[in-house]
């Protein structure tokens, strides 16, 4: 599993989606409750341009991070298409500024950036985040 997750997080930073959805897609098959590996797959899904999937899987992540669900309940909507993207990432930047410290606004930005093909400015935003784990995961998806 986690061979399959570093190959989905290279081929993400590659910019080859196809390529990460298929690794990313063998992470969760063997373990579907790694609510993060979901994620990745959904955001993998979601560069691809397939937002149905994007949101399921984005929705099966976080079935499998309780913590999270109720704050985060909001992102298989936010799953935008691509006209909906620089609106939804400046009303979260708007959101941030407001309330610098919230982890799930902080995620929220980030993955819309990245999403967006900016995964730089993703790092950035993510570079914030409270959680050590999930910061590094989605720092090392950059990159960076």
């Amino acid at each position: 599993r986690a061979m399959a997750i570093e190959k989905g997080l290279s081929a993400l930073r590659g910019a080859r989606y196809g390529e990460a959805q298929l690794a990313l897609k063998d992470a969760v098959w063997v373990d579907p409750d790694d609510g993060p590996a979901q994620m990745l797959y959904g955001i993998a899904l979601l560069a691809s341009s397939e937002v149905s999937n994007a949101g399921k899987a984005i929705r099966r992540g976080l079935e499998s991070m309780p913590e999270f669900k109720r704050d985060w309940a909001r992102l298989a909507d936010l799953v935008p298409d691509r006209g909906e993207r620089e609106r939804i990432a400046k009303d979260l930047s708007d959101r941030l500024r407001a309330s610098p410290g919230d982890a799930n606004l902080i995620f929220l930005s980030g993955w819309v950036l990245f999403s967006s093909g900016e995964p730089g400015k993703a790092g950035e935003v993510w570079k914030t985040l409270p959680d050590e784990g999930l910061k590094a995961r989605l720092i090392g998806m950059c990159g960076e």
